[in-house]
C-alpha cells in the first residue's frame, strides 16, 4: 500500500463491500409466526410450576452457594431461552409490558415477558460447576440487583454482563430489561423480599454521548470483533447507524494524531472490548464511497431511509507493516447516512474528508484478489456517523479576465509585427563614419609663403645614392 494521496493496489480499490446480503436481508422473508412464551416453556417442562425451586437461586449474603439443583435448573431455563428462535426472542420482547407492582406475581405464573425500568445497583457473580459451564458456556453467572421506583427490587440473571461493569460490586447504572419472572415471593414486596427474573436482553444507557443521542449499549453484546458483519449484529448497526446521524463533522473538530490510530489497528490490543461507542474525529483520504441500499422495511423505519453511504478511508498512522508490506496509511470503513453536497462517488475517488463517528466493531473483509491469498483477508476498524466534512484542495487565485486573454494577444501581435518586416524591403544601411576626418594635402597644391619656404628647408640636400 502506498502513502494517501498516491494511487493504491488494485486489491484495495476493489474491497468487498460492507452490505452483507445475509445483514440486509434480516426481516425480508416470511418466518414462521411466533410461539407464545409460555408454551414454548410448557414443552420444555419449565412453567411456572416447574420452576419453584429457583426462588433458593435468590442471592443473600456475598458468601452464599444456592444449591447444585436449583443452579442447574436455572442454566437450563436459560439455555433454553437462548436456544428459541431469534423472530420469536423478538416477538417475546415486543409483546413485554411494564406492568404494576401487583400484578406482578400473576405474570409470574402465566409466565408472560414484563419490562422491568430503573437503576442497577449492584452486581454479583456465581460461579458454575464444570458440568454446568460446559452447558451455560461460561464459568460464572451474574446477577444484576435492578431498583424499581414503584416496585420490589428484582435479581436480574443476564447472559452476559456489559462490558465495564464490575464482576462483583456497587454501581448506578439506568437500565431496563424485557424479562422472564422466574421465582418469588406470593406477595410481591412482603417483607422487603426481592424477585427473580431471567433477561430476555438488558439495556442500558450509560453517561456517553452516543447514549444521550438514544443509543441501546446493551445492543452491543451482539458485536464480535474480527468477524464480518452477521445477522446477529443487524439491530446493533442500524441502531447505531441512526445514533451517529448527530455527529457532524466540523472545521473546529480536531481529527486524531496518527499516533493515537495503532490501538485501534492492533488486534492483540483488543480497543474496541473497552471503546466501542466512543467518539473519534478522523481525517483522510476516501478511495472509495458507495451507496448502500437497505431493503428491509424494519431497518428503513429506524435510520429514517433506504440507503446509506460506506466510505473507505484512508488515514496517516506512523510507518507499520501489513502482510509484510511497509506503509504510512490505513484503510477504516466509515458508514453514515449523509454526504456534503456535490462530494464525488464511486471507486476511483481522491476526496479529502474529515469524519466523525462511533466506534462500532473490529471489522474483517476479504479483498477481491484476482486469485486468492493469505494476506487477501484484512480487518479494519468500523466507524459509524454523520454527515463528514469535505476538504476540496485549494483552488489556484483566479487572475481578472482581461489577463487571461492578455498573453495571447502579445503573441499574435508579435507574430503579425515579423510578418509585415519580412514583406519590406531592406534599406541600405549607412556607410559608418569616423570621429573626425583629415583631407590628405597634395604635392601640387599652391602653399602659401612660409609653408612653401619651410617645406624647402625640411627636404634637405639629396642623397647621394
Amino acid at each position: 500500500m502506498r502513502r494517501a494521496g498516491g494511487r493504491q493496489p488494485d486489491r484495495f480499490r476493489r474491497e468487498r463491500s460492507l452490505a452483507v446480503a445475509v445483514l440486509l436481508a434480516v426481516g425480508m422473508f416470511p418466518t414462521a409466526e411466533a410461539r407464545p412464551l409460555e408454551e414454548y416453556l410448557s414443552s420444555w417442562q419449565l412453567v411456572a410450576a416447574d420452576r419453584e425451586e429457583l426462588s433458593e437461586v435468590l442471592p443473600g449474603s456475598d458468601s452464599f452457594e444456592p444449591p447444585l439443583s436449583a443452579l442447574r435448573l436455572l442454566v437450563r431455563l436459560l439455555d433454553r431461552l437462548k436456544a428459541a428462535p431469534a423472530d420469536w426472542q423478538r416477538a417475546w420482547r415486543e409483546e413485554a409490558l411494564q406492568i404494576p407492582a401487583a400484578d406482578l406475581s400473576k405474570y409470574r405464573q402465566d409466565s408472560r415477558p414484563v419490562r422491568l425500568v430503573g437503576r442497577a445497583v449492584e452486581v454479583r457473580q456465581i460461579s458454575l460447576p464444570d458440568e454446568l459451564a460446559l452447558i451455560a458456556g461460561r464459568a460464572t453467572l451474574s446477577f444484576v440487583r435492578l431498583r424499581q421506583a414503584e416496585a420490589p427490587d428484582v435479581w436480574l440473571v443476564v447472559s452476559e454482563r456489559p462490558a465495564g461493569w464490575p464482576a462483583a460490586g456497587q454501581l448506578d447504572e439506568q437500565v431496563a430489561s424485557e424479562a422472564l419472572l422466574a421465582a418469588g415471593p406470593a406477595t410481591p414486596g412482603q417483607g422487603g423480599a426481592t424477585m427473580l427474573a431471567v433477561s430476555l436482553r438488558l439495556s442500558w444507557w450509560p453517561d456517553t454521548p452516543l447514549a444521550d443521542a438514544g443509543m441501546d449499549y446493551g445492543l452491543f453484546t451482539s458485536v464480535v470483533d474480527g468477524q464480518p458483519l452477521g445477522a446477529a449484529e443487524a439491530e446493533a448497526f442500524y441502531r447505531c447507524l441512526a445514533a451517529g446521524r448527530t455527529l457532524i463533522a466540523t472545521a473546529a473538530m480536531r481529527p486524531q494524531p496518527p499516533a493515537d490510530l495503532i490501538p485501534l489497528l492492533d488486534p492483540a490490543v483488543d480497543w474496541f472490548a473497552t471503546h466501542r461507542g466512543d467518539r473519534l474525529v478522523l481525517e483522510g483520504t476516501a478511495r472509495r464511497i458507495t451507496r448502500i441500499p437497505v431493503d428491509s422495511d424494519r431497518w428503513c423505519a429506524v435510520i429514517g431511509q433506504d440507503h446509506y453511504w460506506e466510505i473507505f478511508l484512508f488515514v496517516s498512522t506512523p510507518l507499520i507493516e501489513i502482510a509484510g508490506e511497509q506503509q504510512e496509511s490505513f484503510p477504516v470503513v466509515c458508514c453514515c447516512l449523509e454526504l456534503p453536497v456535490g462530494l464525488p462517488t464511486g471507486d476511483r475517488i481522491t476526496e479529502r474528508l474529515r469524519l466523525a463517528g462511533f466506534g462500532f466493531k473490529r471489522y474483517r473483509y476479504e479483498t477481491r484478489q484476482q486469485q486468492p491469498a493469505p494476506d487477501s483477508i484484512r480487518e479494519s476498524p468500523l466507524l459509524l456517523g454523520g454527515r463528514p466534512l469535505w476538504l476540496p484542495a485549494a483552488v489556484p487565485p483566479q487572475l481578472p479576465g482581461w489577463l487571461l486573454w492578455f498573453p495571447s494577444a502579445l503573441v499574435v501581435a508579435a507574430i503579425l509585427l515579423l510578418l509585415l518586416r519580412v514583406g519590406q524591403p531592406r534599406r541600405r544601411l549607412p556607410i559608418p563614419l569616423p570621429d573626425r576626418i583629415e583631407l590628405p594635402l597634395s604635392e601640387s597644391a599652391d602653399l602659401p609663403p612660409p609653408l612653401a619656404e619651410k617645406r624647402e628647408i625640411e627636404k634637405g640636400p639629396p642623397v647621394n645614392p
